[in-house]
């Protein structure tokens, strides 16, 4: 059985060093230590990270990564992308990574592409999004009929919104109204009516 992680030595150490610089300012940590700003900093894929305005120092990290690694968290985060069963309350893979990975890549669980089956679903939806927006046409005028716009997600809500709303502005009488510098009043309005009634509704 795993060792619960305030009975781990790297826990305990991070503990004993906590109480250590609990009551240290961060101006003392930086007229130490002028180069923090540059050197407690990450950045990768597009992301930009400063962590040297919070109460760490390089010892607070060494001791973090030694939490992690005897946590075991990259031999959890190596399965996890394999699509190893790490849920272990529902004895089942997850597969939040497969919803983030680009078309082409492949992830094979119990025998299936779920890479494949998540692109073919997001492709559907974005036939399903654009459509409204670009060839629904009031026979009697030839405006757009796209006033209203219905939106269902799971544990997506805002972002459900901001199709909803992105779904009218593209409308065409509002994308040309947009070029040409006077706004669609009734377009926008709808979209945002959309996106409060909406947020009401969730709070």
């Amino acid at each position: 059985m795993a060792v619960p992680a305030p009975e781990r030595k790297a826990w305990q150490a991070l503990k004993r060093h906590h109480e250590e610089i609990a009551g240290v300012h961060l101006r003392e940590l930086f007229a130490s230590d002028a180069g923090r700003g540059e050197r407690l900093t990450a950045e990768a894929a597009g992301l930009y990270l400063d962590y040297s305005k919070n109460r760490v120092t390089d010892e607070t990290m060494r001791l973090l990564v030694a939490l992690a690694e005897e946590s075991g968290v990259a031999e959890r985060r190596d399965a996890m992308f394999r699509g190893d069963r790490i849920n272990v309350s529902e004895d089942r893979a997850v597969l939040h990574v497969a919803l983030r990975m680009p078309a082409g890549e492949r992830l094979v669980v119990d025998g299936t592409d779920v890479v494949a089956q998540v692109h073919e679903v997001l492709d559907r939806l974005a036939k399903s999004a654009i459509r409204p927006s670009t060839s629904c046409t009031c026979a009697t005028t030839s405006a757009p009929s796209t006033t209203r716009c219905a939106s269902a997600g799971i544990r997506s809500a805002t972002c459900s919104t901001a199709r909803s709303s992105e779904t009218l502005m593209r409308s065409p009488r509002n994308m040309a109204s947009r070029r040409s510098g006077t706004p669609d009043s009734s377009a926008s309005a709808t979209s945002s009516r959309i996106v409060s009634s909406v947020t009401r509704f969730l709070e």
